[in-house]
């Protein structure tokens, strides 16, 4: 009996370890596509925003309702730790984004609340919020760490950005 337990529970361990492929599908790839290139506001590549575009593998399904924000709030004199490289930033759990438009009008997105010290905002977009991006020419954005309040404000190049992608990719009809 214990010969028998033995066996069977080397063969359960054996079934845990190897995978059979049962839970491949078939004709899907697991090279994940890739996203628009992002919207760089500074020379320095220090702050960027990612549309994400989600159902990208599943053509005609594709659509936006959310982008992240990635930036530094750097200090003006990093400061020195006993361990590990230097602080040079400053982090933060919430960010302010505001769109002005070529028509005036603005649009004030708040992000995610999240800790994060390699700064990553994330913004989920309401139906009118789409709308107004996927409308509305932009002239530039304004960032604002809450915890810090400092203000970053940008000149946007490409004006039609998010313009161009969300009609690429609509959520709403």
């Amino acid at each position: 009996m214990k010969t028998l337990t033995f066996i069977l529970a080397m063969l359960l361990c054996f079934g845990l370890m190897v995978d059979f492929g049962a839970n491949e599908t078939k004709g899907y790839s697991k090279i994940e596509t890739p996203q628009p290139p992002p919207l760089i506001l500074d020379t320095d590549s220090n702050f960027k925003i990612q549309p994400i575009v989600e159902n990208i593998d599943l053509k005609g399904y594709e659509f936006i309702i959310s982008f992240k924000l990635y930036y530094k709030d750097k200090i003006a004199k990093p400061i020195d730790l006993k361990k590990g490289p230097p602080v040079d930033g400053y982090c933060s759990d919430l960010t302010i984004i505001t769109f002005y438009f070529s028509n005036g009008d603005s649009l004030e997105l708040e992000s995610i609340k999240r800790m994060s010290c390699k700064i990553l905002a994330i913004f989920n977009l309401e139906e009118y919020q789409n709308k107004k991006l996927k409308n509305s020419p932009i002239n530039s954005i304004k960032v604002v760490n809450y915890v810090t309040e400092n203000k970053y404000l940008f000149s946007v190049n490409d004006k039609m950005y998010f313009s161009r992608l969300i009609n690429r990719y609509p959520h709403w009809h």
